[in-house]
């Protein structure tokens, strides 16, 4: 089992707090975290890709936070937020993959992406698109910040451009499926992460909208996330596995998205 989305917070137990949290845990504090949740994840899901939202991270420090993630997990792979202050964007990515990082990520709310950075954060995509490295984007839909930083507005503009490597809409959207769906559907490189949004919005006409878009471009593309620790990885599993279940999915299609695995996106045989 695979799982797309697996952050590191472990001192706070609200949401929002966590989610501050994570932007500026140092490498000590990281660390330490995975290591209270070490053997959940073994148990759970086996192994994943992490989520490191300090963007500010020197990358001496971000080398030794992947090797011991990877020394806990061989199979590991580790997303970061783009830092879109620095000024050489080609350098800072290729920094980034040289200290052990696999992929960038894009998060619209909590970097407060408006659109005067959407050519910014092209340039970012760019130059991971040239390392081969794919981009993440977080594509959920809420806050009170919710027409103030449209994610999938980012999506649809850096896609205009990047068309070699994979773009994975983190969230599948959220209440934004449909819109998720059709940037899917006109991108062959855009997978959609089930994270957060198939629990969330079970029992409500989003789920129908969820499933309507994971059967129309195909479970290949579709990749099984927790967003642990914000969803329990029991809670996770068992909701998402119902999902699939009760809209029709069949037992291979389902294997598929839970087992999806990290070469499709990576590359990596």
């Amino acid at each position: 089992m695979y799982d797309w989305n697996i952050h590191l917070p472990c001192k706070k137990d609200d949401h929002l707090a966590r989610l501050l949290e994570e932007g500026y845990m140092s490498t000590d504090q990281l660390i330490f975290c995975f290591n209270q949740y070490k053997s959940s994840i073994q148990h759970a899901v086996g192994t994943g890709n992490f989520m490191i939202f300090n963007s500010a991270l020197k990358y001496e420090d971000i080398n030794y936070l992947s090797g011991e993630l990877r020394r806990g997990f061989s199979d590991s792979f580790i997303t970061i937020l783009a830092d879109l202050s620095i000024a050489n964007p080609r350098e800072h990515v290729k920094n980034l993959k040289s200290s052990g990082v696999d992929a960038i990520k894009f998060h619209c709310y909590f970097q407060r992406i408006s659109e005067k950075l959407f050519r910014t954060s092209l340039e970012y995509s760019v130059a991971a698109a040239d390392l081969n490295m794919p981009i993440l984007i977080d594509s959920s839909y809420g806050s009170t910040e919710m027409y103030s930083y449209d994610n999938l507005k980012l999506a649809a503009f850096l896609l205009r451009d990047i068309k070699s490597v994979p773009v994975v809409l983190l969230h599948s959207g959220g209440a934004r499926a449909i819109e998720a769906f059709l940037l899917a559907d006109a991108c062959p490189n855009v997978f959609l992460d089930t994270s957060f949004s198939v629990p969330y919005y079970m029992d409500s006409t989003i789920e129908k909208d969820l499933a309507f878009a994971y059967k129309r471009i195909g479970v290949e593309r579709v990749l099984f996330g927790s967003d642990f620790p914000y969803i329990s990885f029991e809670d996770a599993l068992f909701k998402t596995r119902l999902f699939f279940e009760r809209n029709g999915f069949s037992d291979t299609e389902i294997e598929i998205v839970f087992s999806n695995t990290p070469q499709r996106v990576f590359g990596k045989l």
